[in-house]
């Protein structure tokens, strides 16, 4: 819950809970305490409590927010020294790929900043591979003046032009310097710590004054802020890479294949952040047929990924011997239970998938999750009980159970509750009814295309909202006949 939008939602219906212990308890008439008097005191403490983490979550905000604008500010000031500078500065990313260019660098170039972004700089200059980056780190130790810099940590500055070699040399042998028409060259080293990441290179025409001390001075501030933009960059990726690849490991590799079905699935981030989300879901063989489960893991990161993989591989090698789904759960939650190592708790949804004659048997199995829903081929849309305890949170929890029969043409849909509760910008919640009419709009098709319909029409309900929206999963089955 973050953002003023979903604050506000919730003080109203805060607000509303609070009126009603209030009426409760003075309608109820005077008489010795009993059960009811116990439970008015549950109530009026639940929302004390209430109360207090809804105060944590608006500090949370207004911090997040004085983060983000210093942050802000930050990079804007950084954009504007950048944008402003009377010199050329091309920032290169470690193959050679310009990712920054200013104004002065562009002229040189006599394009745009735009166009020249993403390119690679030897394009454009025809150096040689070991010069190909005025930020390259150790590529660049062919050139005498970048191998300096980046051995020693400190600028060199070359008022006058004494080695037309000192930025290395084309595949002609035409010196870099001599092509640039370089009357001075500066070289700073982007350094933030103890090491230096790269070389910022400036170069001057012989036309206008060398550069000089104060010009060093000022790029070394200028080239220290590059270093940490480039070092928090290359933080960032790294991060993101290893979230992808994580997330990705949670999920299955190889589509699964079962006869006599046409299945597809979708498992998205809510928003652009880092952290791994707790969505997942997996098919798998059962005996007699296959498994299928969807399910939602409180929290992100890595304590949620871990969980998340504990919960699926679980799930997935316990319906190896088992074919009742609620078992299977309910082992998965003993195991989670033993182990007391997180306060995570998982809700999830498991079928096992049987073919009896020209029918498809559908056992269903619910820990906390939304309900299934059954689209039927004539158009009728149902939802299943769903209902259940949360695994993780009760060593005696039990799930909900039905039965299901599915002919040609009917779909099972599974789906996360980031899908039902997702906010539109006035507030409101996607919900059944929206998900019914997008399911109905997409009768008869293929599964991969039920999964994109709900997909476009979630996406558009909540687009411009802004703030934080939970992940999503879609698993869409349908029946398409019985195997041959």
């Amino acid at each position: 819950m973050t953002g003023s939008t979903e604050l506000s939602g919730f003080d109203r219906e805060f607000a509303d809970f609070s009126r009603r212990i209030r009426a409760l308890r003075s309608a109820r008439p005077s008489s010795p305490p009993d059960l009811a008097d116990a439970l008015f005191t549950e109530l009026e403490l639940a929302e004390e409590e209430l109360r207090v983490i809804r105060d944590q979550v608006a500090e949370q905000d207004r911090e997040i927010l004085r983060r983000s604008d210093a942050a802000d500010r930050e990079r804007t000031l950084l954009r504007s020294v950048l944008s402003e500078l009377p010199v050329p500065v091309f920032v290169l990313d470690h193959d050679g790929l310009i990712r920054r260019a200013n104004g002065a660098a562009a002229e040189l170039l006599g394009t745009s900043s735009a166009y020249v972004t993403g390119k690679p700089f030897p394009v454009f200059v025809d150096l040689t591979a070991p010069t190909a980056s005025l930020v390259a780190g150790d590529r660049a130790a062919a050139a005498p003046l970048h191998s300096q810099v980046l051995r020693t940590g400190r600028a060199v500055l070359r008022s006058r032009i004494r080695d037309e070699n000192a930025l290395g040399v084309t595949a002609a042998g035409r010196p870099v310097l001599a092509i640039l028409g370089a009357g001075s060259v500066l070289g700073i080293p982007l350094r933030a710590g103890d090491s230096a990441d790269g070389v910022l290179t400036l170069v001057r025409s012989p036309g206008r004054p060398a550069f000089d001390l104060p010009d060093l001075r000022v790029l070394e501030e200028v080239g220290g802020h590059l270093a940490l933009a480039l070092r928090a960059e290359r933080r960032y990726r790294r991060r993101s890479d290893t979230a992808e690849a994580l997330q990705a490991s949670l999920l299955p590799r190889v589509p699964a294949p079962m006869p006599g079905l046409d299945w597809a699935a979708a498992c998205r981030p809510g928003t652009q952040d880092l952290e791994v989300g707790g969505d997942f879901y997996d098919f798998f063989p059962s005996p007699g047929g296959w498994g299928v489960v969807l399910g939602d893991v409180c929290g992100k990161g890595g304590e949620a990924a871990a969980v998340t993989a504990m919960a699926r591989h679980g799930i997935r090698v316990l319906s190896i011997w088992d074919d009742q789904p609620a078992r299977v759960l309910a082992k998965v939650n003993e195991a989670m239970m033993s182990q007391q190592e997180t306060d995570r708790f998982v809700t999830a949804v498991a079928a096992h998938l049987r073919w009896r004659a020209d029918r498809l048997s559908v056992r269903l199995a619910s820990a906390g999750h939304p309900a299934a829903v059954l689209v039927r081929a004539g158009g009728a849309v149902c939802f299943a009980s769903g209902g259940g305890l949360p695994l993780g949170m009760f060593g005696d929890a039990e799930m909900r159970t039905e039965h299901v029969a599915l002919r040609a043409g009917d779909t099972l849909v599974l789906y996360s509750d980031g899908v039902t509760e997702r906010r539109a910008a006035d507030g409101s919640f996607y919900g059944t009814a929206r998900l019914a009419g997008a399911l109905t709009r997409s009768l008869g098709h293929p599964a991969a295309s039920i999964v994109r319909t709900m997909e476009d029409d979630l996406f558009s309900f909540s687009e411009g909202t802004p703030g934080h929206h939970d992940d999503v999963a879609i698993v869409a089955v349908r029946v398409v006949g019985p195997p041959d």
